[in-house]
């Protein structure tokens, strides 16, 4: 008697659509990575060794048979894949980390994205290599997320992303890095380096609403980048640090 499969669904781009292929016991509607209750609370503790070996070795399936490495929706306790090569299109569309997140030093060969992605702990991508595109539009970042060292060899869209406390010490931009609309609410350490003559970091949209000190902020870096922007590389260094305290505003 063949198992149902997980009943989660994505439709959205990209890609266009994706399907669950993870069996399920009958009767059970969500694999344990689609189950948005299986690692909350009280289970987290108890189900985290076992969703992170499963998680593992869906990469070294996807990745053995040099297939894309599609993790939606996924819901994942602390994971690390630090130093990864990881040479497939990858795909955390709509997932959720729990646990603290290490892509530090990892290489993204093909395109990475983390589309409406939410991560709830400390995230690092201290040093990692993005070959190609590094999606992150509408992800939140809840705990500290490290970008120091980074390099962005093709576009980097960080439109509507929400900051909690984020680092891009000395993080290299070779192509656009679009950072429309994105919203930081503690502390937001930049030290950029730009290899193109364009500027790269946008203000906040018409309309969306954000503090005023960090609002000035962005308009001062937006006139020293078109005064100083340069085709030689890392000659554009901008450095700021914000802190703010955390508040809700209407």
């Amino acid at each position: 008697m063949l198992l149902p499969t997980c009943q989660y669904e994505w439709y959205g781009y990209p890609p266009s659509n994706f399907k669950c292929s993870e069996l399920v016991p009958e009767g059970v509607p969500q694999c344990t990575f689609h189950d948005k209750n299986y690692l909350k609370d009280d289970n987290y503790e108890k189900h985290k060794e076992e969703v992170a070996r499963r998680f593992r070795e869906k990469l070294k399936e996807y990745s053995s048979n040099n297939m894309p490495l599609q993790f939606i929706g996924y819901c994942l306790p602390e994971i690390s894949l630090e130093r990864e090569q990881l040479t497939e299109l990858l795909y955390f569309n709509s997932a959720t980390f729990y646990g603290t997140v290490n892509f530090s030093h990892a290489t993204f060969s093909e395109e990475a994205y983390f589309i409406g992605t939410t991560f709830f702990k400390g995230t690092h991508f201290n040093d990692a290599t993005f070959s190609k595109g590094a999606n992150f539009f509408e992800a939140k970042f809840l705990g500290e997320a490290h970008f120091s060292g980074a390099t962005f060899s093709g576009v980097a869209a960080f439109q509507l992303v929400k900051f909690s406390r984020v680092y891009f010490r000395a993080a290299i931009f070779s192509e656009y890095g679009l950072f429309a609309s994105a919203e930081f609410f503690k502390i937001a350490d930049l030290e950029l380096y730009s290899t193109k003559k364009h500027t790269f970091l946008e203000p906040n949209s018409p309309g969306r609403k954000i503090h005023p000190l960090l609002k000035l902020n962005f308009l001062e870096m937006l006139s020293l980048l078109k005064r100083n922007s340069t085709k030689k590389h890392t000659l554009v260094e901008l450095h700021f640090q914000i802190e703010l305290i955390f508040q809700e505003y209407s």
